[in-house]
């Protein structure tokens, strides 16, 4: 089964964004059991409201403190999406179903088109052997005109002596 890889920060980084808040800053703490706990705090405004709400979003420990800056943003993303109501569409899965789509249709017509042309390849051969077969007919018939004339002329010479 394939791996796909998906960054919640690059993500989490190009929500905020495109609705015009900052990027919140992520913490990194460890726990005591040694492993890194990440959190962030989003400022969330909602539509109308005059003042941010904090909402901190606590990762998933991890052996690494970039494993636990991801989960974190990971969690961010899921809460924005459920405080604000926000839709994320993947437009590269939203493409791909185009071009999937359109690659389809032309390999349907490249098709049509290649047994057309496999039709006319046949023709063409059809037609090319037909053509050679009348030059070789025009070929035989010119030489047996030149064989009779050359009989002729011999007929001709022999009556003359006489």
């Amino acid at each position: 089964m394939a791996v796909v890889e998906l960054s919640w920060v690059g993500l989490l980084r190009e929500i905020t964004s495109q609705i015009g808040m900052e990027m919140p800053v992520c913490e990194v703490t460890v726990d005591a059991e040694r492993r890194y706990v990440a959190y962030m705090d989003l400022h969330v405004r909602k539509e109308g409201e005059t003042t941010a709400e904090v909402v901190r979003c606590w990762g998933s420990p991890s052996p690494t403190s970039d494993g636990a800056e991801r989960d974190a943003a990971r969690v961010a993303v899921h809460r924005l999406k459920d405080r604000l109501g926000l839709e994320i569409k993947d437009v590269n899965y939203e493409d791909l179903i185009f071009y999937k789509s359109a690659y389809a249709q032309l390999t349907a017509k490249h098709a049509a088109l290649y047994e057309k042309y496999k039709k006319l390849k046949w023709e063409y051969q059809l037609l090319k052997n037909a053509y050679d077969s009348l030059i070789a007919h025009k070929d035989e018939y010119a030489a047996d005109r030149v064989r009779i004339r050359e009989a002729l002329e011999e007929c001709r010479a022999i009556f003359n002596d006489f």
